[in-house]
């Protein structure tokens, strides 16, 4: 559409999207600066294709491209996962939402679509764990960098009324480049391979896997 007087344009968003294109009026001069230019104001999910002065700019709104935020659930036990010095990735088969489907549910692996920061929670819950069970580290790993997670003495802290089980939270804010990746991954030792991943399908799952690209 073609205007003229257009100075300034404040969070472009519908009815001027998904992509509008204004072009400067050369019979006459857009204030403030006299010569016909387009001078927008956005960030964010707004794109600017081309350069003040030449009269014409595209804005696109690209919300569906920036927008990344997931929450999946493990619906079902994995039993003899860990126990004995293995390291098991969990894999969160449920995904209440998947927005941009960064999230893999077959493998457990978020993929970063773009560069960004992202911030990730999780809750793991353990079972089977017996005393002599003496190391247990529940840890994020990127393919960029490993982020430690929480490491404890399970045979000291399990819940023998809860089929000796144990529950854990933890969270993290990374910076990643597109197609770098996180998991989680859950590794016990000091005795046998008796410990599983507890998993269950709603309502009462308490393994879970959340995440958001903040900017």
């Amino acid at each position: 559409m073609s205007q003229a007087g257009i100075s300034s344009i404040r969070g472009v968003v519908p009815p001027f999207g998904p992509v509008s294109t204004l072009t400067g009026n050369t019979g006459g001069a857009v204030p403030p600066d006299g010569a016909n230019n387009i001078n927008v104001v956005g960030a964010g999910e707004i794109s600017v294709a081309g350069n003040p002065g030449t009269h014409t700019l595209t804005i696109s709104y690209q919300s569906a491209a920036n927008q990344i935020f997931f929450s999946a659930f493990k619906s079902a036990t994995t039993a003899n996962a860990t126990g004995d010095s293995t390291t098991a990735v969990v894999v969160f088969d449920s995904a209440a939402f998947n927005v941009g489907a960064a999230y893999n549910t077959g493998t457990g692996i978020f993929t970063a679509p773009a560069n960004g920061l992202y911030a990730f929670y999780s809750a793991i819950t353990i079972t089977n764990v017996g005393p002599a069970h003496n190391a247990l580290e529940i840890a994020f790993t990127g393919s960029a960098e490993d982020i430690n997670g929480i490491t404890l003495n399970p045979g000291v802290c399990f819940s023998p009324i809860l089929s000796d089980s144990l529950s854990q939270s933890l969270s993290t804010v990374v910076q990643m480049s597109a197609g770098d990746t996180m998991k989680i991954d859950v590794t016990a030792s000091g005795s046998t391979k008796t410990i599983g991943i507890y998993g269950a399908a709603l309502p009462g799952y308490l393994t879970w896997f959340r995440g958001y690209r903040i900017a």
